[in-house]
């Protein structure tokens, strides 16, 4: 049921942490992403990645991913 989709786009930091920070051997740099459906990935193609993350945030699902939920579409 579970496809995974990069949601962020490159330089917007993951909720709740930094997007990228420095370590001792080079910079880390962090990437979201979110289980979707199959459903939820054609709505996301169709209408744009904010409205569905938004959705999913108001359901709960997001930023946390649970593979085995229902699809909100």
């Amino acid at each position: 049921m579970a496809t995974l989709m990069r949601l962020a786009k490159p330089n917007h930091e993951p909720e709740g942490i930094p997007a990228a920070f420095q370590l001792p051997y080079g910079k880390l740099l962090l990437t979201g992403f979110t289980a979707i459906s199959d459903d939820e990935l054609k709505e996301a193609k169709q209408s744009g990645s904010p409205g569905l993350i938004d959705r999913l945030r108001l359901a709960g699902f997001h930023p946390g991913n649970d593979p085995r939920r229902r699809s909100l579409v």
